[in-house]
């Protein structure tokens, strides 16, 4: 009961900074109403090595916002989410850049997260993105997500998207809506 007050009322939030900010309409799902985002968030609070974590496609910032690590980095396409976002977690230390894949440069990641906005990117620019991310960056773990039912663009197979010297190390064993499947691929260390 209060996980639902708690999201209606963060609905409400969130609809008043979309009238005031601009920014689309998918933004507006609460954390508590994506069981697979809250699921990432305790997988990674419940790791003990991470010191930096990144989210490619933050939106509002409610995943990045609620890791704990010493550096912690959002990145989204659409400036207004951006500036909703530093208004909403002013007082986190997370930092909010409007960009995505190539503004990413000469980091240590520990985790990259990307999910629920790669079903708009076709496989192959995907791909060549990814490609790009990993060779200018040194990402240890890629958190995804798949999704399978109609609806999404695209229904990517990441085995054949991530690069080479990334192997499959997890997948959420929980079931989400829309056929999700959320995994987290490794750096394989030579």
């Amino acid at each position: 009961m209060f996980v639902k007050i708690i999201s209606m009322a963060k609905g409400i939030l969130f609809r008043v900074l979309k009238s005031v900010y601009g920014f689309q309409h998918w933004h507006l799902s609460p954390l508590e109403s994506r069981p697979y985002a809250m699921d990432i968030i305790e997988f990674l609070n419940s790791r003990k090595t991470k010191k930096s974590v990144f989210e490619i496609g933050c939106g509002l910032g409610e995943i990045i916002s609620s890791i704990d690590a010493v550096q912690r980095k959002g990145f989204d396409v659409d400036e207004s989410v951006v500036a909703a976002a530093q208004f909403l977690f002013f007082w986190n230390d997370v930092e909010f850049r409007t960009g995505s894949f190539n503004e990413i440069v000469g980091h240590e990641v520990d985790y990259m997260i990307l999910v629920n906005f790669t079903h708009d990117i076709h496989p192959s620019d995907l791909k060549r993105l990814l490609k790009t991310l990993t060779s200018r960056n040194l990402v240890d773990h890629l958190i995804v997500d798949e999704v399978g039912m109609v609806g999404y663009a695209f229904h990517h197979d990441f085995n054949n998207i991530v690069p080479n010297d990334y192997s499959l190390s997890k997948i959420f064993p929980a079931s989400y809506a829309y056929e999700r499947k959320v995994k987290i691929y490794s750096r394989n260390v030579e």
